[in-house]
């Protein structure tokens, strides 16, 4: 399978391939605690991993403020929590870097998978490459904080 040739088909819509729904982007409400918990479970080397948070409202990680973050594995705590207004949408990508300097996602074959745990926190499933189709580059959980 060819993540980029499937996304191109449904124009950038999900999709599901042998019972697995693979997309872009996974978006998420913020719970009523206003929290996010994000656990970095699994994360390759090479190249960098990381994920980017949007949402239309401010958000803060630990004394910044914004709309938008770009949380890397080699940089995070293994656990971030991120705050922002109850019931806001949290719109979540997977990125990588190829040690250029250049932020790259939504292109390449980026795809991502998502399973909610018994707890009910979600589990993320991402890839990074092209030719890579298990999306097990990187793993991250978020919870309700």
């Amino acid at each position: 399978m060819n993540f980029e040739q499937e996304f191109r088909r449904t124009s950038g819509q999900p999709f599901t391939s042998e019972g697995v729904e693979f997309m872009l982007s996974y978006r998420i409400t913020v719970p009523l605690s206003g929290v996010l918990s994000i656990t970095y479970k699994h994360c390759i080397l090479t190249p960098k991993q990381g994920i980017r948070l949007d949402c239309a409202v401010e958000m803060s990680l630990d004394k910044d403020k914004s709309n938008a973050f770009n949380i890397w594995s080699d940089s995070a705590m293994r656990t971030v929590r991120v705050s922002c207004e109850p019931a806001s949408k949290v719109m979540i990508r997977n990125l990588w870097d190829h040690g250029d300097g250049v932020v790259q996602s939504w292109h390449a074959g980026a795809a991502m998978h998502a399973e909610t745990s018994l707890d009910g926190a979600v589990i993320l499933y991402c890839n990074s490459t092209l030719k890579n189709t298990r999306c097990r580059d990187l793993i991250v959980e978020i919870a309700s904080g």
